[in-house]
């Protein structure tokens, strides 16, 4: 039964006993509970209580503190950590019946990227981004930032599944268009190319047909080699006319750097500011590839960044970044390129590919912020998520300690990054409203929408080739 943020009722659910509903517009008191704040004191209170008015935080604090609370509804939250919800920076989830994309190299022809954007449409833009942010909140994110791009038909598949799924979801529809690049294989093929007025258009559209107050939809540029310089400039004033977020992926390879240097005759943040998109408002994917300069630039000009540190393996400057000032968030990126939707792990290789460089630096600490409030400063929402304080929206997520990987739970904070298992996320709550209870969605049949996303990918990767690509391609025979 889907719970929303108004329904009044409170009920205890069926499986662990501290299963919780939202109480809508009445309080919700969650009693006896670990609380990891992320306030500015950085405030763990070992047995405390969070109470929730209606979508919103009213009081955190310690057992001792609550005093006389009338007729609250009260949960106990023993044996829980309760703390805000992860925010995951950078995601691509309408592309989730296309999972393992990678995989697929040495497919013939422009991309394996374009061939599966070829087939992307309504019905794969829907159950690809509703399976994306089941696998998401289940593991405790409640705010993640979508790249997407496609048809008008894609991308409301999209934006259906988000309003849908109850997460907080930062939709960015990017444009490409490049027509004449340095490096040929960066051209965007005919039939996938932007125009400028066209993506314009679509970002109009697709703006008027969001209906809940958790899905925004902005202007995003793919990339800094695959945009024309036209696009670029043009997106960005739609952003700024619209007080709107800005984005694109940057530096994340080597190669780009060479190619931007080619056509340009600068490096990419130098390209960037001289276009003058360099500023408060822009979020980069990536940024593995910057060097000193051009970090400190990132940092003069106030842009964040999103690390994968999956994807972007052992290359990583997130020392470098927090110690310039830089807002730095993390990020899953997509399915196509880390199958893997867990951004525990994604936390937990940020902090180990620094020591690769810098023996013994990080800590379990620093990985909760890149998980939570530094996050939510990155995409420009800290004054409304990623910390547990009264007035910030009612976006939090309780982990049930009595896991094998999570004991004992006097090394909590460090097993949480270092050992965890997000299958002990148990509840999580978007905005006031209980959108995962013990582990179950309120409203999405997952069965039905992962046989549902199956089917549609067989059927769309065998019309690409995709499919027949990656079997023929492995050395295991399938029979």
């Amino acid at each position: 039964m889907a719970l929303g943020p108004n329904t009044g009722e409170s009920a205890t659910a069926k499986g662990s006993p501290g299963a919780v509903v939202a109480a809508g517009t009445k309080d919700l008191l969650l009693t006896d509970a670990f609380v990891i704040t992320m306030n500015p004191t950085r405030d763990v209170i070992t047995n405390g209580y969070v109470w929730i008015r209606g979508d919103s935080i009213h009081k955190v604090g310690t057992m001792a503190s609550l005093g006389e609370t009338g007729g609250v509804e009260r949960r106990s939250m023993g044996d829980h950590v309760i703390m805000p919800g992860l925010i995951n920076t950078h995601n691509h989830i309408s592309s989730f019946g296309l999972r393992a994309m990678q995989d697929w190299r040495g497919f013939p022809g422009d991309s394996a990227m374009y061939a599966g954007l070829r087939v992307l449409d309504g019905e794969g833009g829907y159950l690809g981004s509703a399976v994306g942010l089941l696998e998401q909140l289940q593991g405790g994110i409640t705010t993640c930032k979508a790249l997407e791009a496609g048809s008008d038909e894609l991308m409301l598949g999209c934006v259906r599944a988000s309003e849908e799924s109850g997460a907080r979801v930062a939709i960015a529809r990017y444009g490409m268009d490049a027509a004449d690049n340095a490096a040929p294989n960066l051209i965007v093929p005919e039939d996938v190319r932007d125009t400028v007025d066209g993506a314009i258009q679509s970002l109009d559209f697709l703006r008027s047909k969001v209906t809940s107050p958790l899905v925004t939809v902005s202007p995003d540029a793919f990339s800094v080699m695959r945009v024309s310089k036209e696009m670029m400039l043009a997106l960005h004033e739609y952003a700024v006319k619209h007080n709107l977020r800005f984005g694109m992926h940057a530096g994340a390879t080597e190669n780009e750097q060479k190619e931007c240097l080619a056509k340009n005759g600068i490096r990419i943040v130098p390209y960037l500011d001289s276009l003058g998109v360099l500023n408060p408002r822009l979020l980069i994917g990536h940024g593995s590839w910057f060097d000193l300069d051009e970090c400190t630039l990132v940092a003069k000009r106030g842009a964040a960044i999103s690390h994968c540190s999956v994807n972007n393996g052992g290359r990583s400057l997130v020392k470098e970044w927090l110690e310039l000032g830089i807002k730095v968030g993390i990020g899953t990126d997509g399915p196509t390129s880390n199958n893997s939707q867990d951004l525990w792990e994604v936390a937990k290789f940020a902090i180990y590919n620094q020591r690769i460089r810098h023996r013994g630096w990080g800590s379990s600490e620093t990985a909760l912020e890149l998980l939570t409030i530094r996050g939510a400063e990155a995409i420009g929402m800290a004054d409304r998520i990623g910390s547990l304080e009264a007035g910030k929206a009612a976006d939090l997520i309780c982990i049930d300690t009595i896991r094998p990987t999570l004991s004992p739970t006097t090394s909590l904070l460090s097993n949480l990054i270092k050992a965890h298992d997000r299958s002990a996320v148990r509840h999580v709550m978007v905005n006031g409203a209980m959108v995962i209870n013990d582990g179950q969605h309120r409203s999405f049949d997952s069965r039905k929408l992962c046989r549902d996303l199956s089917k549609w990918a067989e059927r769309a990767q065998t019309k690409s080739g995709l499919l027949q690509h990656y079997k023929s391609s492995s050395p295991f025979r399938y029979i």
